[in-house]
């Protein structure tokens, strides 16, 4: 079975993700568990590899809790590193610039 680890990014996004309107504790918990327990998760997370989204996300992996919140995170033969938890627009839109 796999360790869970949690970058800081992942908690800080984690706080915003408790809002969201398809955020449930026990969907996320049985995700956590599913990760360290199984090598594919079942089919209702939509699991898929983000390596062709952006070069930033090579080698990262994708899941839905919900139709527009998803977890980013690496597994390992070892451990399970979360990385990000959110909405789409959230994770993936480019960054705003600040004028000056």
């Amino acid at each position: 079975m796999r360790q869970l680890e949690f970058a800081p990014r992942f908690k800080r996004d984690f706080k915003a993700a408790c809002r969201h309107p398809e955020y449930s504790r026990d969907d996320l918990l049985q995700l956590l568990s599913d990760l360290m327990r199984f090598d594919k998760l079942p089919v209702h997370y939509r699991e898929h590899s983000l390596e062709k989204r952006a070069k930033n996300w090579s080698g990262f992996t994708e899941c839905h809790l919900g139709a527009d919140l998803i977890v980013i995170y690496v597994r390992r033969p070892a451990i399970v590193k979360m990385h990000r938890i959110g909405s789409h627009v959230a994770l993936f839109a480019a960054p705003k610039r600040r004028n000056n």
